[in-house]
């Protein structure tokens, strides 16, 4: 018969027959297959090599008119007369798509995040994570063979718009570190990352916020998680992941110590850090707010520590600039939380009498009497000295920030 949009549409099924074809008279091996449900889709039927028969279904009758399905239809038969198999080519593709659906990105990751987790230190490991995890994002849904040097290049150049060259950069070896451990799985047979540019990032940074504006920053940063977690910060000179990952078992109060491990210290030496009378009061609070009850974390949610920094260190400068500007003053120079390490330094070393290589271990710097033989035999803690110079800090900041004015005075030389 001829088949016509209407006659598809149209033919009875005769019983008791369940599934049945109807071919095209002008078009040999198109037709319609009917089946019992009411389902009716155009299909194709060749014979391939082998004498084997093949049938490839070209979609519901209502969805694909006859004509666009007959020219389909027609082009598959061109093909097979050039010895081509569609119906295998079909196949064969579908295959390869179910195969790199299983090789997405976010298929992946959880394989290659649990090899980290044993091999990095905690800190590292969450450095990992949130350029992986959070920073990766838009690229999660994509193939790990799918990403061309194009769209690493481009994904890292919308880091570097939004978080700076440095997180770009760190991001960069992230992701390469990634894709060199696909290779090495056999996933991929390049690394896009490997070939893009490392960005140019300035010197060492040199900015060191004063008392004034560590005050104003602890002021704007309230008593939220966040809030307190900048305070401690600013209260120890530690490194942000130090806080943020804090966990109840390194924190003595009867001693007035917080003890972290070596696996949690960017030198791998175990720190202790004298807890003071606002950083008491500070983690106290933290415990009494509820936040993270029942967890070993003092900080964040769930199976981590605080992780939302920079939503809410943007919340915060917004925050910091609309005190300023009610006050007739332009925006606060950026800073980061690492920054506050230099202002302890600096006011310890110029303006408290503080011995460099005390200010070097309160900072947990591995160097002065670390380094080289001096190190060998030399294995103080400088336990008291450590604390009376982190309460001469707190004195003078917590000076500042109940509203003192020059509250330290320069050294002169």
């Amino acid at each position: 018969m001829k088949l016509t949009d209407a006659i598809a549409r149209g033919l009875p099924l005769p019983a008791p027959v369940q599934d049945k074809t109807f071919f095209d008279n002008d078009c040999p091996g198109f037709g319609v297959r009917v089946r019992a449900s009411g389902k009716r889709v155009w299909v194709v039927q060749y014979d391939a090599a082998g004498g084997i028969t093949r049938r490839i279904t070209l979609g519901p009758i209502e969805a694909l008119p006859l004509g666009k399905a007959r020219k389909i239809a027609r082009d598959i038969f061109a093909q097979t007369r050039l010895g081509l198999d569609p119906a295998a080519t079909k196949a064969k593709a579908r295959n390869e798509a179910q195969a790199r659906s299983s090789e997405t990105i976010s298929a992946l990751l959880p394989r290659y995040l649990k090899l980290k987790a044993v091999e990095l230190k905690q800190g590292s490991f969450a450095e990992v994570l949130r350029h992986l995890n959070v920073h990766g994002a838009p690229l999660h849904t994509r193939s790990l063979r799918d990403v061309t040097l194009r769209d690493a290049a481009t994904f890292l150049a919308g880091i570097a718009d939004s978080k700076g060259l440095v997180a770009r950069n760190r991001t960069r070896s992230s992701w390469a570190a990634f894709y060199r451990w696909g290779l090495g799985e056999g996933l991929v047979e390049t690394n896009p990352f490997a070939f893009t540019n490392k960005a140019p990032e300035k010197g060492s940074r040199e900015r060191t916020p004063t008392l004034g504006e560590l005050a104003e920053i602890w002021h704007a940063a309230g008593d939220g998680a966040y809030g307190r977690l900048i305070k401690l910060l600013m209260l120890t000179g530690c490194r942000r992941d130090e806080i943020a990952s804090l966990e109840r078992s390194e924190i003595d109060l009867k001693a007035a110590l917080i003890i972290l491990p070596g696996k949690r210290t960017k030198n791998g030496y175990p720190f202790e850090i004298a807890i003071t009378k606002p950083m008491r009061t500070i983690l106290e609070a933290q415990r009494q707010d509820g936040n993270g009850a029942g967890r070993e974390l003092v900080f964040g949610r769930g199976d981590g520590g605080f992780q939302d920094f920079s939503g809410s260190k943007a919340e915060l400068d917004q925050r910091i600039n609309a005190t300023r500007a009610e006050r007739g003053l332009g925006p606060m120079e950026s800073w980061t939380p690492h920054d506050f390490r230099r202002s302890l330094s600096t006011v310890a070393h110029e303006n408290l009498g503080v011995a460099p290589h005390i200010v070097e271990s309160l900072l947990g710097h591995v160097g002065g009497h670390k380094a080289g033989i001096a190190g060998v035999y030399n294995k103080a803690l400088y336990r008291d000295d450590k604390r009376a110079a982190l309460e001469r800090w707190n004195t003078a900041l917590m000076a500042a920030v109940n509203g003192g004015k020059d509250v330290v005075k320069r050294k002169r030389r």
